[in-house]
């Protein structure tokens, strides 16, 4: 549950380092963060922040019916 939180917060407030957010979902080293999240998702925070915008900002606004 952390780790999403945590993909989610990494989403909402891009400007946010990953060792803040890592902090707000109760971790308390930001290695231990880094490496359970890559485990779980298959990419480091950045890496899966960077990917994850990339995905929705090449996706139409979901209320745009062109």
């Amino acid at each position: 549950l952390r780790l999403e939180d945590a993909k989610r917060m990494l989403l909402e407030h891009p400007q946010m380092q990953a060792s803040a957010v890592a902090r707000l979902v109760g971790f308390s080293n930001r290695s231990n963060f880094a490496r359970q999240f890559l485990a779980y998702t298959g990419r480091t925070p950045a890496e899966w922040r960077a990917k994850a915008r990339m995905s929705r900002d090449s996706r139409a606004p979901e209320n745009d019916y062109v």
